[in-house]
């Protein structure tokens, strides 16, 4: 084995490439961290409706035109900006996985020097390495590092699943987890109070970044289900039917009636006479009215072509949604010789 390997010096052949696979990359000094990936790292403003701030966090660029962060930082929003560099973006949201708290931002005019960060899908190990990038003042970035003290230890689903050594201030959260070749692992997140141990930090999975917008869009898809279920499910509104001397002022004030929800107009006067036209192709009809003690209004209609000489038709009365009209719905209907 010995006078193999004096072979092989001075030809400039690699033993691990003749093993057949390469050496690990170098883990990047911390400074040299910072330098590749605060390019990729916003600064995110939630503004009320006056443009001025309600909350300041962090965000990752993960694509062209593309910035996520946590959906707690641009919480009761009227409007969302970015920043990077003294240069201000207008952000639109486009998905928010609200049960992951993350959110994904459309930023149309977002340029360089900003630019994405890659992301690494590789499985996260405790005791990784790690550095966290985010403006904890809105102005500059600044860099934390640490290590991976646990994944997945929450029994909480909504808690991110990633645990780190460092704390992340409150400007931080919606940054980026590193590990040390620069690469995207985790959304950082300053939901504290759910972390195991005093002054650790949580991370979203820089995994579930792609999956934002097919869960946001099944969330909306379940939420209007459940909407239309519900109004499937709801019991019609009560019918407000008025009373026999309600109906007698009414007519006597020359109320609105229709026959029918949707129905035509029929018109009274002040005496109790009726009349409505009939539509295209029929004559106006007219007769007289009366209340009956049980609240129905009877209209009396004379049918010279009819054998009997006097229809009488009864209908039971309902008040409209809104506004004054009265709706009579057929109750009954006689012929009167």
């Amino acid at each position: 084995m010995i006078r193999a390997i004096r072979c092989l010096a001075g030809t400039g052949i690699s033993l691990t490439a003749i093993a057949g696979f390469a050496a690990p990359a170098a883990p990047l000094a911390p400074v040299d961290v910072f330098e590749r990936t605060s390019s990729s790292v916003m600064v995110v403003r939630a503004l009320n409706e006056n443009e001025s701030p309600i909350r300041q966090g962090s965000g990752v660029i993960t694509a062209a035109k593309t910035v996520v962060t946590h959906c707690h930082v641009i919480a009761k929003a009227k409007q969302v900006q970015v920043r990077q560099g003294g240069v201000s973006y207008i952000a639109q949201l486009e998905f928010a996985d609200i049960d992951r708290d993350l959110c994904q931002l459309g930023v149309p005019d977002l340029r360089a020097p900003a630019s994405p960060a890659a992301i690494s899908l590789q499985p996260l190990k405790v005791g990784q390495r790690i550095f966290s990038v985010g403006s904890p003042n809105g102005r500059d970035f600044a860099m934390g590092d640490g290590l991976i003290y646990g994944i997945g230890i929450s029994p909480d689903s909504s808690t991110p699943p990633i645990e780190i050594t460092s704390a992340v201030p409150a400007g931080v959260s919606g940054g980026g987890i590193f590990d040390e070749s620069g690469k995207l692992v985790g959304i950082a997140s300053a939901l504290t109070a759910k972390t195991s141990i005093k002054g650790h930090g949580l991370a979203s999975p820089a995994a579930w970044i792609a999956e934002i917008p097919v869960r946001a869009k099944l969330r909306q898809a379940a939420e209007r289900n459940t909407a239309a279920q519900a109004v499937a499910a709801a019991p019609p509104p009560p019918v407000r039917r008025p009373s026999a001397e309600e109906l007698r002022q009414a007519i006597a004030r020359a109320t609105p009636f229709r026959m029918g929800r949707d129905g035509t107009e029929v018109k009274f006067d002040s005496g109790g006479w009726w009349s409505f036209d009939g539509g295209p192709g029929t004559f106006p009809r007219r007769g007289h009215s009366s209340v009956t003690a049980d609240a129905q209004v009877c209209l009396v209609q004379t049918v010279p072509q009819m054998q009997a000489s006097r229809l009488t038709a009864c209908y039971e009365a309902e008040k409209a949604e809104s506004g004054p009209t009265i709706i009579l719905v057929e109750k009954e209907r006689k012929a009167n010789p």
